[in-house]
């Protein structure tokens, strides 16, 4: 993988985040002597990283995804939902078997951050649309852009909404009643027939906003 180019400092709008909450709650915490997550998340969140990722309204940490199945690191919402999964030096690549198709069905865009011993291993191990970026003596460098993603499955993305809010779609959005007392997986099958990908993502952005008790903002 050749480097395409040096990703250059930005500053980001003033939303509120989760890189905000998490800097504050990890502000005394002494800097690991081994290139570990805390390292490469400190140093994501400290705006250091791209213009794209600090465009976004919101950047949620440790989603669970398809029930947790997996949980991806980092995901930057946007018109595009843009997850990014840290390998750091201390990091093994073992639980990417079980990420990668649960990140294919959820995520339009997903990008690798990672440190140089893993780069030879994960050129043979991820698809070949997924991003990578190496973090390299408190720099990052980019050396595969991601290409978005056309292969996500509606259920699955679905399953971000939480039972009241897939309950609020269907009832405000789209005027259905009577589906207080439905399973959510019938609201999740009402959704996917009612709406497209791109109306599905924009609920979804829509519903993340307006959460006020994400567990990882706690």
């Amino acid at each position: 993988m050749a480097v395409i180019k040096k990703i250059k400092k930005y500053r980001y709008r003033k939303t509120f985040d989760s890189r905000v909450t998490w800097l504050e709650a990890h502000a005394d915490r002494p800097m690991p002597t081994k290139v570990n997550d805390f390292v490469i998340r400190k140093a994501m969140y400290e705006r250091k990283f791209s213009k794209s990722f600090y465009d976004r309204k919101l950047v949620v940490s440790e989603l669970g995804l398809q029930r947790n199945k997996a949980i991806i690191d980092v995901i930057a919402v946007g018109k595009l939902f843009h997850g990014y999964e840290i390998k750091s030096a201390v990091d093994s690549l073992q639980r990417l078997k079980v990420q990668i198709p649960v990140y294919n069905k959820v995520l339009d865009k997903i990008t690798v951050v990672t440190v140089a011993k893993h780069l030879k291993k994960l050129d043979d191990m991820i698809p070949p649309w997924w991003g990578v970026i190496e973090y390299r003596d408190g720099k990052f460098y980019r050396l595969r852009k991601s290409v978005t993603n056309t292969q996500v499955d509606l259920r699955s993305l679905c399953k971000l909404l939480w039972k009241r809010e897939a309950f609020e779609v269907a009832w405000k959005k789209l005027g259905l009643k009577g589906f207080s007392r439905k399973r959510k997986s019938v609201l999740q099958t009402t959704l996917i027939q009612s709406l497209s990908h791109s109306e599905l993502r924009a609920v979804i952005k829509e519903a993340f906003l307006k959460r006020k008790d994400w567990k990882h903002l706690k």
